[in-house]
C-alpha cells in the first residue's frame, strides 16, 4: 500500500511508543490486539502482534490496514525484536 504521510507518521509514532515498553511488559501483551483509528477521515485498523520467540526475546509487529473496494485490503507493517536486556533490533 502506498502510505500517505499521515499514515507513515502514525506508524512511526506508534512504533516509538512500543519501543519504550520494557521487555517484561511486552511479554505480557496479548498475542494480537486490534483497534480502529481514523486518519485523514478514513478508517484504519491497527493490529499489534506479539510473538515470544523464547524466554529471552519477544517480537512485536505493528500492522495498519484499510479495507477497500470489494473486500481487498491494503496494509503496511513494521516491527522489532527486544531481548531481556531491552536491546532492540528492527525487523526487516
Amino acid at each position: 500500500m502506498k502510505l500517505t504521510k499521515k499514515v507513515e507518521e502514525t506508524m512511526t509514532e506508534k512504533m516509538k511508543e512500543l519501543k519504550t515498553v520494557v521487555f517484561l511488559d511486552l511479554v505480557q501483551f496479548a498475542e494480537s490486539s486490534t483497534k480502529e483509528i481514523v486518519i485523514d477521515n478514513k478508517k484504519f485498523e491497527y493490529t499489534i502482534w506479539r510473538t515470544l520467540v523464547n524466554e529471552g526475546e519477544v517480537r512485536i509487529v505493528l500492522q495498519i490496514d484499510r479495507g477497500s473496494f470489494l473486500g481487498l485490503a491494503s496494509l503496511a507493517a513494521c516491527g522489532f525484536a527486544k531481548d531481556s536486556n531491552n536491546q532492540i533490533r528492527d525487523l526487516a
